[in-house]
This record gives C-alpha cells, structure tokens and sequence, in this order.
C-alpha cells in the first residue's frame, strides 16, 4: 500500500466509525467545504459543515429503522489524475443484524 492508499484508507476507516457512531460532527469533519459526493446515481454539493452535519442528521433515522450496526468498505481502485487528486472506487457494506445492504 502505498502513501496515497494508506491516507484514504485511514480517511475511509474514519468516516466508517463515525457513520457506525451516528456522529454526524465527526463525519462532517472530514470532509472540506464545499463537499462533493458523486457517483453513477447522483450528484452532491454541500457549501458548508453545517449542511454536510445536517444532510448526515437526516439520513440517520433511516439507517436506525434499518438496523444499521456498521459501516464498511474495500478500496476497488485508485487513479492519479494529477499530483494534487485522485480518483476512487470503493465498495461500502452496512451490516445491519440479519443481511448486508
């Protein structure tokens, strides 16, 4: 593994504890302002912590009736675009009780 892969791994292990924790301050806190989420379904601009704690607040009742109990992930790729930014793939679990979402 090298620097860049040990870095977002770290950064995944954390945004996982703080997912499984339902602690929407440490999660946000990770992430810079504006934050961006993209993936094949949609796309994400939050302008501020505040709404990346708010947007994370919200979505916690739902992982709660669904019986979230913790976050995972497996790192599929990495691609240097540049010096300054990668791009990712990586495959998330949420293990509830009885299946994996």
């Amino acid at each position: 593994m090298n620097d860049i892969e040990a870095e977002l791994d770290d950064f995944l292990v954390r945004y996982a504890a703080a997912l499984t924790s339902f602690d929407a301050e440490a999660a946000a806190s990770l992430w810079g302002s504006p934050g961006m989420l993209l993936d094949d379904h949609a796309v994400g601009v939050l302008d501020t912590q505040e709404a990346m704690v708010a947007g994370l607040e919200q979505s916690y009742p739902l992982y709660r009736r669904l019986g979230l109990t913790s976050v995972g992930h497996e790192l599929l790729r990495l691609d240097r675009l540049s010096e300054a930014v990668s791009s990712s793939g990586c495959a998330g679990s949420s293990v509830t009780p009885t299946a994996n979402c």
